[in-house]
């Protein structure tokens, strides 16, 4: 993945329309391959624990993108501080919801998502909301209104 301005976050030009979509299948064909380049985008010299700077930080067995320090035992999420912050979807469908806004030209609707990712309605909304506001630039989305 290319950088943005600003370290740290997935880019723009990382799913911009000189990829095709078998291509991107292949780089990412499931949720490790995701991690792995989430974990290099954020941590270029490897994974360290962001409080201490240990370097031995082994995943946490049965949850999800989880890492653990040795020393001091707090445990770190990799999606924490993206747009993939304290969601459940697998990790595929992020990239792979980025890679389809990256590559419409026309815009892309939360129904026309759905049904090439498969979540439900009230996700991909979400998902989609997020991934707009991350492509705009702004920092947070707004909440919705109910």
């Amino acid at each position: 993945m290319s950088r943005g301005e600003k370290s740290g976050r997935l880019a723009r030009a990382e799913f911009g329309a000189s990829g095709t979509l078998m291509g991107f299948m292949e780089e990412y064909p499931d949720e490790e391959s995701c991690e792995r380049r989430l974990l290099e985008e954020l941590f270029p010299g490897g994974f360290v624990c962001p409080r201490r700077g240990c370097p031995t930080c082994p995943r946490v067995r049965g949850r999800a993108h989880k890492w653990q320090c040795t020393r001091c035992s707090r445990q770190f999420s990799v999606t924490a501080g993206t747009m993939m912050e304290r969601t459940h979807l697998p990790l595929r469908d992020w990239f792979l919801a980025i890679w389809l806004c990256a590559n419409d030209r026309r815009g892309l609707s939360a129904a026309q998502l759905q049904r090439m990712v498969g979540c439900n309605e009230r996700s991909v909304g979400r998902m989609l909301r997020r991934v707009r506001c991350a492509m705009g630039g702004s920092e947070r989305p707004r909440r919705a209104r109910r």
